[in-house]
């Protein structure tokens, strides 16, 4: 089984919404309407790619699911349609796969397959069943926010990681981005997706220890050793620091049981 985490961030689409307000009969910037009234925060329709990133993860010789390739695509070398056709290719080089995201089902898949109507991109065929409405067969996609969370209250992916001391969110906080995009800052952009992508992978470790022993450590090592190694981006230290606390744990651990064994 191949696993491809993906994030994407986006931008608003200010005239878009717009119309919306319009058919609303709805002034903008109205005063006296709550802050998550649609009306005020544009919701997923309006919301459009500036960057996707994508990590692909293999089987090695321990069955341990390990980073092979991370790609990015985003403004502004890439516009909009090139960013899906090259993440659309990479899912449908690759046999059998698991898409992860973290709150995907309801965010980034449906603002993605929108965005390719939009273009005139037919999905590729091990995506097209999301284009069946209601028809759950062959959808290949852990949603790890629902995975992990069970029935339990619909939760950030920061505060799983911070509950897990995984590094989350080193570029910044959620709303910065509004302001890199704003500025121009694209590397800043695919580095804050990058980074998505890469606390997710060792998110999904945890998840896949419910089944696979000792799967956790292994995988989160191997993916901040993956990490530490992206020196241009401003996350390699985090990660690289994160890759030494779990080795100094895994020693010490050992150093431990060695101790209670001798006595």
């Amino acid at each position: 089984m191949t696993f491809i985490l993906f994030d994407a961030e986006y931008r608003v689409d200010h005239e878009a919404h717009a119309r919306y307000l319009a058919a609303e009969r709805t002034e903008a910037g109205t005063g006296d309407l709550p802050e998550r009234d649609a009306r005020v925060t544009p919701r997923w329709p309006f919301r459009r790619p500036v960057a996707i990133s994508w990590m692909t993860l293999e089987r090695d010789e321990q069955d341990i699911p390990t980073p092979v390739k991370l790609r990015t695509m985003g403004c502004p070398e890439h516009s909009e349609a090139e960013m899906l056709r090259a993440f659309f290719a990479d899912i449908s080089s690759v046999g059998e796969m698991d898409l992860v995201s973290w709150g995907g089902a309801g965010t980034d898949l449906p603002q993605l397959m929108l965005s390719a109507s939009m273009h005139g991109i037919t999905l590729p065929e091990c995506l097209q069943a999301f284009g069946r409405p209601f028809d759950m067969r062959d959808r290949r996609h852990t949603d790890l926010m629902l995975a992990m969370g069970q029935s339990g209250a619909r939760v950030h992916m920061a505060e799983m990681a911070a509950a897990l001391d995984i590094p989350v969110k080193p570029i910044g906080a959620p709303t910065a981005v509004a302001g890199y995009i704003e500025a121009g800052k694209w590397s800043l952009v695919k580095a804050t997706a990058e980074a998505d992508v890469l606390t997710l992978g060792c998110l999904l470790g945890y998840y896949l220890q419910l089944t696979t022993p000792s799967c956790a450590a292994s995988m989160c090592d191997r993916i901040a050793s993956y990490a530490a190694k992206m020196t241009h981006r401003p996350f390699a230290e985090d990660f690289l620091n994160y890759r030494d606390r779990l080795r100094a744990a895994a020693l010490a651990e050992a150093q431990s049981s060695y101790h209670r064994l001798a006595a």
